[in-house]
């Protein structure tokens, strides 16, 4: 059976005006096929959310690498100050350990993604 993870990854402009221009680029460079995928609207802009559950997150899987180097390569173009184009990513991995979670965003991000964990009595 195997570890297993669940997640999210979400992509956003920073301006509503620019998502075209980061939807593009996430069309054309994250694995999207891979993942299960919405669009949701907050705060006037629109996220592009990507979800993936009881996954065995492991680096040397090919959709695993594609991912974090997609995740990287965002971050690169869309999150300095410098550029024209601001957006934000931000990524949660929840295994099933309780102290397992792994975080990353951009310099940028809204900080959207929280964990909440709890025990609930049916």
């Amino acid at each position: 059976m195997g570890y297993r993870s669940d997640g999210k990854i979400v992509f956003y402009a920073l301006k509503q005006k620019d998502h075209a221009a980061i939807k593009l680029w996430v069309d054309e460079n994250f694995p999207k096929d891979d993942f299960a995928y919405e669009e949701r609207r907050s705060d006037g802009r629109t996220l592009m959310v990507f979800s993936f559950d009881g996954w065995k997150w492991y680096e040397s899987h090919p959709e695993i690498q594609a991912a974090n180097e997609a995740m990287e390569a965002f971050c690169v173009l869309f999150d300095s100050d410098d550029v024209k184009v601001q957006g934000a990513m931000e990524f949660i991995r929840l295994g099933e350990e309780v102290e397992d979670i792994e975080m990353r965003q951009s310099n940028h991000a809204d900080y959207l993604l929280r964990v909440n964990r709890s025990v609930e009595f049916i």
